[in-house]
This record gives structure tokens, C-alpha cells and sequence, in this order.
């Protein structure tokens, strides 16, 4: 190859020693040949053939591979040298092709010696002197490539970055011709940069123009995975503030996203980069709101969701990271809400909010009205479980709360529960006692059940007129439910 001139003779023989490599099985001695041959052909890289570049990166990613497999880490830093020649600066400002074939193979090919754990630094040195030397003149095929490579290096041990790649990565953002798929692993590498510099604050300085420019993406796209990367870029901007606290403006933008995008029916991936955007933040440190909506992700419909948001509340919650079932940490997190927020109307609101039934146009929403339920319906599944344990979890914090606050709401619970009352006399009084229609079904007494409970949370029993009420409508032959029994 170092005499060759004839573009297609150098291919051919690339091809040889491509075969050579990927199916022989060679020595030592042969191995040094290989590599020795490939650090001779240096002068064939600035040539602008497709198919030797190609070539070269083939072989350079086979390469790699064989060196993992017979441990020869002392070969492999010589070829990474060779691979990363494929994508430097110099070859790049050298070759005017627009797509720079074989471009995205070489940087394939240099991720291998990652699985060595060796020459690590070095390796992202050049990725990152190439991406922002070179990013004006790259395709968008090529730019991907990189960026992607770029955030493969997650579990890299350097702690700094030069803050040329962070100047690089936000021109990236602002490109006009942003796809989403480039734009999607752009974030990405931002999102790792930001977590693992150890000194981002000080290279990004003001994070405002970063900020403006991250939020208008996420409220410009949907991609559920750019929204994903841009929640959680927020939420550690968020924790640069000099002074972090409610009335802070990204604050207020950051929380309102935070609170769309715990909803269940948010995409999953969004839903935990929501979870992992708080975390960040560092908000639950003053912000009732974020607890709530940490809250409903401890609470979410996919397990693995709920579980992890739990996971990452137990340093708040415990002062330490540790396994516990979701559900303690539920109880405790709300124990600490109430040191922190007892004296908060809006905590107290939240709480009467697991009492209270929802509203629909200003009318009480009541589960069971215009409903006939026939002998064998199948009820809906861990209903009461489900709702008592939030019931519980709000009365026993209700209880902590002064009298004046613990009873913000109690008119509100009564009204409600004499409107039930009035649609299930309506309804179907006639048909109460029957064994198979209302008298078990958790969709009439839950509701009934957390009206009472939350009541006589509130003024320590329930009045003896709602009582009185309460037995008139439903209990006309003396039969007391098991489930109010205790508030009667």
C-alpha cells in the first residue's frame, strides 16, 4: 500500500486484509504486520475515493474487535491512532466531498477500544477537537454520527469538558435545517456533558440564552425524546440558579412543564425524564409543587416508572439512597411535606383534594349516578384499596394541620356528600338491599366512604344531621355498611 498509486489496486488489497482480519485466525507477528501496514498508508487518507475510506474504516473497526478478543492493548492504542486519523480535523479540511463517505464507520470503529476501558481521554479529545472544528462543513448525516458517538461516552471517567463543545452542541440546537432525529442526539450529548462535567456552571456562564433556547425546543416539538432530553437539560439548569426559589421565572416555566408532563398520559419516556428532571432541580428543597408532582409519578400506572421516581425521592425522604416498597415511600414523603408545608393553605388544598370528588362544570361528579349495576357485573379492580390508602395517607396529615387549615374545605366535603345522598335516594333506593346490586359495589360506598371519613377528619365527628341522613338514605332497615360503620 505505501507504494500504491492505482486507486483500485489499493482497494482490492484493502478488501484482502479485510477478509484477512475478520476470518483468519492470526498471531502475534501477523497482527503487528497488519498494523504496521495500516500506520504506512497515512498518504492515502487525504485521497477523495469513497471506497478507500471505506476501506480503511472497515478495517480499523475489525481491527479493534480482534484486539478486544486477544487482549493486545498495546496494538489497540496504535490503532485507535489510525482510526482516529479517519475523523481529524486535517483529513476532514482536506477531503471536499460533501458527504464524506465511510466518515460515520471510522467513528463507529473508534467506540470499540471503549469496550477496553483504555485511552479514554485522549480518544473523546479528538472527537471533540473534530465536532467543533469541523461542524460548519459536516453533512447532517455526519453531524448525527458524531453526536451520537459523542454521547456514547456516558461512563467516561473525565470530569471536564472544553467549553468549545458546549458553544458547538447549542449552534447545533439553532441550526434553521434542524431534523429531529439530529437534533434528538444533539440534546443527548448535551444532556451527558451537563451531568458529568464536574465545572459546567462556570463554562456556560448565564444560562438564560441556554435556557430560552432549550425551552422554545421543547415547546416546539413533539417528539416524545426531544421533549424528554429537554426537560431534563431544565431541570439541571434549573439547579445552577443563583437564587433558586418559586418566584423564579424559569421556575415558574420549568414547573409548569413538570406538571403536563407527569400526567399518565404523557409517552413513558417523557413521564421519566420528568422524574429524572426533578431529581436534578434540586426543587424539592423548597417547592410543595414539585412534591406533588413527584408524587403522582410514585403513583403512575407503569411500574418501572413509579418505582424509579420513588427510588430517587429516598435521599429527600430517608437522607440516603436506598430500596424500599413504593408505598412507604409514599407515607413518608408526604410526613416530610408536612414538616415542610404545614403552615401552606395550597398543602391543605392538595390534601382535601384526595377527599373531594372531582367536578364537571361546576357540578359534583358522583360515580354511580345513571348507572345500573345487574347480579355478576364485574366491579372495578382494587377500587376501595386504592382510594383508601390516598384517603389515609391525606387524614392522618390533616390531623398535623392547625384547625383553622385542616378545616379549609369541610363545608365543601358536606355539600357534596348530601348531593350524593340525594342522587342515590333518587337512584335507587327501592333496590338498595338487594345482595347483588349496590350494596358491595365499591363505586357507590368509595365515594361515600371518603366524604364521611374526610368530615370527620375535619371537626373530629360527623354532625349528628348528616348522620341522620346518612342512615335515613341508606341504611332504612338498620343494615350498616361495614365500610362507614365507623363514622355513624
Amino acid at each position: 500500500l505505501a507504494s500504491i498509486t492505482c486507486t483500485n489496486h489499493a482497494h482490492g488489497i484493502l478488501l484482502q486484509v479485510y477478509c484477512f482480519v475478520v476470518r483468519s485466525a492470526f498471531d502475534q507477528k501477523q497482527l503487528e504486520s497488519v498494523v504496521k501496514g495500516l500506520a504506512q498508508s497515512t498518504h492515502l487518507f487525504c485521497c477523495t475515493c469513497p471506497s478507500l475510506r471505506k476501506g480503511f474504516a472497515d478495517i480499523s473497526s475489525a481491527l479493534q474487535t480482534r484486539l478486544v478478543q486477544m487482549h493486545a492493548y498495546t496494538r489497540m492504542e496504535q490503532c485507535a491512532q489510525f482510526s482516529t486519523c479517519l475523523a481529524s480535523p486535517e483529513f476532514l479540511n482536506c477531503s471536499k466531498m460533501p458527504h464524506l463517505t465511510g466518515l460515520d464507520v471510522a467513528l463507529g470503529a473508534m467506540t470499540k477500544i471503549h469496550l477496553a476501558h483504555l485511552f479514554y481521554t485522549s480518544k473523546y479529545r479528538l472527537l471533540e477537537e473534530s465536532l467543533t472544528k469541523c461542524i460548519d462543513h459536516w453533512s447532517t448525516n455526519v453531524v448525527v454520527q458524531s453526536v451520537k458517538s459523542l454521547a456514547a461516552f456516558s461512563d467516561t471517567t473525565a470530569s471536564e469538558f472544553s467549553p468549545s463543545i458546549f458553544d458547538a452542541l447549542l449552534a447545533l440546537t439553532r441550526k434553521p435545517s434542524n431534523d429531529p432525529e439530529q437534533l434528538k442526539y444533539t440534546l443527548e450529548a448535551l444532556k451527558m456533558l451537563c451531568t458529568k462535567d464536574s465545572n459546567v456552571q462556570s463554562k456556560l456562564g448565564d444560562v438564560s440564552p441556554w435556557w430560552d433556547q432549550i425551552y422554545a425546543l421543547h415547546q416546539g416539538y413533539t417528539s416524545c425524546y426531544i421533549r424528554a432530553h429537554t426537560l431534563e437539560i431544565l431541570g439541571i439548569f434549573l439547579s445552577m440558579e443563583s437564587n433558586p426559589n418559586t418566584s423564579n421565572v424559569h421556575y415558574k416555566q420549568w414547573i409548569q412543564l413538570v406538571q403536563v408532563c407527569s400526567e399518565a398520559e404523557q409517552p413513558t419516556e417523557v413521564r421519566f425524564a420528568c422524574q429524572q428532571s426533578i431529581t436534578d432541580s434540586k426543587a424539592l428543597l423548597y417547592s410543595m409543587q414539585v412534591w406533588i408532582s413527584a408524587m403522582v409519578l410514585c403513583q403512575d400506572d407503569d411500574e418501572e416508572v413509579r418505582t424509579t421516581a420513588a427510588h430517587n425521592l429516598t435521599p429527600y425522604v430517608f437522607g440516603k439512597s436506598k430500596k424500599v416498597q413504593v408505598e412507604y415511600v409514599i407515607e413518608k414523603a408526604y410526613d416530610k411535606m408536612t414538616s415542610y408545608f404545614s403552615q401552606d393553605v395550597e398543602f391543605a388544598e392538595h390534601l382535601w383534594d384526595q377527599i373531594l370528588l372531582g367536578t364537571n362544570n361546576g357540578g359534583v361528579v358522583v360515580p354511580f349516578e345513571n348507572v345500573t349495576l345487574d347480579l355478576f357485573d364485574e366491579e372495578t379492580e382494587n377500587l376501595f384499596e386504592e382510594v383508601k390508602f390516598r384517603l389515609d395517607i391525606a387524614r392522618r396529615q390533616l390531623v398535623k394541620l392547625d384547625p383553622d387549615i385542616r378545616s379549609l374545605k369541610v363545608n365543601e366535603a358536606e355539600k357534596q356528600l348530601r348531593h350524593v345522598l340525594d342522587v342515590f335516594e333518587k337512584n335507587c333506593s327501592s333496590t338498595l338491599m338487594n345482595i347483588g346490586g349496590r350494596t358491595y359495589n365499591g363505586d357507590v360506598w368509595t365515594p361515600i366512604y371518603r366524604l364521611l371519613a374526610g368530615i370527620d377528619t375535619a371537626r373530629g365527628e360527623v354532625p349528628e344531621g348528616l348522620r341522620k341522613r346518612v342512615r335515613e338514605v341508606l341504611f332504612k332497615d338498620a343494615f350498616v355498611h361495614p365500610m362507614i360503620a365507623e363514622f355513624l
